[in-house]
Order: C-alpha cells, then sequence, then structure tokens
C-alpha cells in the first residue's frame, strides 16, 4: 500500500466499500454482542488486495481507452482457525471434463449461442450456517458501515470467503436454486444441469457449473430461465461466443462449430 498513488490508493477504498456493501446486501452478517459468542469461534479476518485484468471483450468499441487492471478486494475468514475444521463438509465437485465437452458438443449441435457467466459474490449467497454460532472479528470498515459498539463483533448468517464449508454452502444454494428452475443434474456429472421443456420435455438448454462460473446455451424458454437466476444471484460479467473459461479460450464461429 507504500507504494501506491494516491489515485490507486482511492481505487483501492472503494474497491473495500464495495466488498463491504455486497457482504451487507448479502445478509451475511449482523451485529452480536461479544459476550454471547464462544471465543474460539471468533474467528480474525484480513484484506485481500489484487490488481485484476480487465477482459476487453469483442462487443468493446474502444477497447484502447478501457483500463487493463482494476482494483478488487475481498475481505477472507482465516478458516483455519475454525475450531471445528476438521468435521465440516468441505467436498464441492466442479465441471468435469468429459461434461464440459458434452456440453459444448451439445450446444453446437443444436444451434444454440455459446455463453458464460460468473456470480458475483458467490460465497456470501451460500446456504446459511446451521447448529452454531460462528463470528467475525471485525476489520475498521466494517466497524464503520455496522457503527459497531467496542463489544461487539460480526455474527456469521452464511458462509463467506475462507470459511472450510464456504464452496460447499455455496454448492448447496446455487444447485438447488437450478433445481426450483426445473433443470435437472446429469446422472454423470453433479455441476452439469439439464433444461427441458415442462410441458414437451424437449431438450432445451444445458448449464455447466466451474464454482461461481457457467458456460451453457439454449434455446429462449432456456435464455428465460437464466433470466431468473441471473436476478436471483446477480452475474458480475456475461459473455457470448468468444472468451476464456477456466483457463481455456473458447470462440463460437458463425456456424455454430466451437474451438
Amino acid at each position: 500500500m507504500s507504494q501506491l498513488t494516491p489515485t490507486e490508493k482511492a481505487q483501492f477504498q472503494q474497491a473495500k466499500s464495495n466488498e463491504i456493501q455486497n457482504w451487507l446486501n448479502t445478509g451475511t452478517i449482523s451485529r452480536i454482542l461479544r459476550s454471547q459468542v464462544p471465543h474460539d469461534q471468533i474467528l480474525r479476518c484480513r484484506w485481500i488486495l489484487t490488481w485484476k485484468p480487465v477482459d476487453a471483450g469483442p462487443e468493446d468499441n474502444h477497447p484502447e481507452s478501457k483500463p487493463k487492471m482494476k482494483a478488487k478486494a475481498r475481505l477472507v475468514i482465516l478458516g483455519y482457525l475454525d475450531p471445528k475444521l476438521e468435521e465440516l463438509p468441505r467436498d464441492f465437485p466442479t465441471l468435469g471434463r468429459n461434461a464440459k465437452m458434452l456440453s459444448l458438443q451439445l450446444i453446437a449441435s443444436k444451434g444454440w449461442i455459446l455463453r458464460s457467466f460468473d456470480i458475483r459474490a458467490a460465497f456470501l449467497q451460500g446456504k446459511p450456517q446451521e447448529g452454531r454460532t460462528l463470528a467475525v472479528e471485525p476489520v475498521p470498515e466494517l466497524i464503520e458501515a455496522l457503527q459497531l459498539a467496542t463489544n461487539e463483533v460480526c455474527k456469521l448468517e452464511k458462509g463467506a470467503y475462507g470459511l472450510i464449508d464456504a464452496p460447499y454452502l455455496w454448492y448447496m444454494a446455487i444447485s438447488e436454486e437450478l433445481r426450483n428452475l426445473g433443470f435437472s443434474q446429469s446422472p454423470f456429472d453433479p455441476c452439469q444441469f439439464i433444461l427441458r421443456h415442462e410441458t414437451t420435455g424437449a431438450l432445451e438448454g444445458v448449464i455447466g457449473l466451474h464454482v461461481d462460473d457457467g458456460i451453457c446455451g439454449g434455446s429462449q424458454y432456456f435464455e428465460k430461465k437464466l433470466a431468473i437466476l441471473e436476478k436471483k444471484y446477480p452475474f458480475g460479467s456475461k459473455k457470448m461466443k468468444q472468451f476464456t473459461s477456466t483457463g481455456i479460450e473458447m470462440d463460437q464461429l458463425p456456424s455454430g462449430t466451437i474451438t
């Protein structure tokens, strides 16, 4: 931080404010008296500050004028301090290679548009914590935002970055929402979800999930379902036909072929 210019410091301060707002908007924390939480269940947290590359997509008319990097701030809990570290579920599937290739082949064969998305602040929108009270020693920005007294800390209402079970809680939330929207889980891969029309049973679309990133394609019926999903879990970015997903460059040609 000492090596940053005043302008760069202001960018990170704004990034911190945005992250705090995410925590508040998603209902991740609430205030609680320090005396109401066992001492070993009040975990510390810290800021992780990075410069995030900004992709210039094919829809950008003037990519040369767009900043190459942007300030990103993430508040991360020191999850290794959790007293139940070895007892919590931590199994979290990601989209396998075979399921990904099958999804891409299906999209190409059906002539659907290849799409990608990532979900903003995904781990803050997971299933609520159950069966115990967990709290966070607040950083100054949280103290200011919640106007906390000296005898108060932040109670965790759901998963957050750094918790050992945060990926599991997020996966449970997103998979439940997709099933509610009419998607069915593939028997071959728990991160591949197939959509069929509720009356005709016709195949309408497919989604493959890798944590908070998704690749997908489908009909207009599918796109309506995707819009409902985005309303529940706002997307950070949406791209079509040409993008990089999990480190792999994908390009859909005018013929529908995907390379």
